[in-house]
């Protein structure tokens, strides 16, 4: 007996080795491989950044880089193609279900709500679709187009010239492009602060405040820390306290007032975890 019992523990030992050494080379190639990806994207947008500093500025490089630059506009005239597909695609399968923007659009209906300012960082038109409004898209939009010649924003019927400039769907990360000059992306931020600082509060859904986002995280923090105005986030719930969620927005933002930031946690369905309520109708409580 004591021979199988100590069999068995060699067997278990040998097991849980073999399958920590598994485990520890699938996390080595995991990372490898998320590191490969970080590597190739900031190469990507390395490139667009040089490629929209020489493309009228550096005659000796004008040619070959115009050249990239068109292949480049192509690859994302197919992307932007493809955005569209799965949007319509989508509308189709999801349109009418109680997702975010349904919640948002079903309390606007029955005057529980009046929305100043809508705002999104997805590139679709999905919002737009359901909300029936006007949508500032502080990332760009399938719908957008850049020439990087006039640094001018809108959509391509409104940038055509007789000139024929390269016109490139607004669709790159913010440290790929520098459209934050345009006057056009200048307005489109003031207008929205400007009427998110009349509002009664402020409501983000599913929005990260990442690190590529400071521009907006710029507006929400004057909003929050000058303004003193209420942000209201609604997020997933996964069991986190409100107050670790607080901070974890507050150090992101980089805001003084803590107080103003109020959490929602809310289940697949958009009901506030634990209580049954959409989160539209609890913000009216708090």
């Amino acid at each position: 007996m004591q021979e199988l019992a100590a069999t068995a523990i060699n067997d278990a030992d040998a097991f849980y080795a073999r399958l920590s050494d598994k485990m520890e080379k699938r996390y080595k190639q995991d990372s490898s491989e998320l590191q490969k990806e970080y590597d190739r994207l900031a190469e990507r947008n390395q490139n667009i950044d040089d490629m929209f500093l020489n493309l009228y500025s550096d005659e000796a490089k004008g040619i070959v880089t115009e050249q990239r630059f068109i292949k480049l506009t192509e690859g994302l005239e197919d992307e932007q193609k493809e955005n569209d597909g799965r949007m319509e695609y989508g509308f189709a399968r999801w349109g009418k279900t109680d997702g975010y923007y349904h919640v948002l659009k079903n309390a606007v209906d029955n005057n529980e709500y009046e929305i100043s300012a809508v705002a999104t960082t997805n590139y679709n038109k999905f919002i737009a679709e359901i909300l029936k409004c006007e949508i500032a898209y502080l990332n760009g939009s399938t719908e957008i187009w850049y020439d990087p010649y006039l640094n001018r924003l809108g959509t391509h019927s409104e940038l055509e010239t007789e000139e024929n400039h390269i016109l490139v769907p607004l669709m790159f990360t913010q440290s790929g492009t520098k459209t934050m000059t345009s006057i056009d992306m200048s307005i489109r931020y003031v207008r929205t602060y400007n009427e998110w600082k009349v509002s009664d509060a402020i409501v983000v859904v599913g929005f990260g405040f990442g690190t590529d986002d400071e521009h907006i995280n710029g507006i929400l923090r004057t909003l929050i820390d000058i303004e003193d105005k209420k942000l209201f986030v609604v997020t997933l719930g996964y069991g986190e306290s409100e107050e670790d969620i607080i901070k974890m927005v507050a150090g992101k933002l980089k805001v003084s007032k803590n107080r103003n930031i109020k959490i929602l946690q809310v289940d697949k369905n958009g009901k506030v975890c634990g209580t049954g309520i959409s989160w539209s109708e609890a913000i009216k409580s708090l």
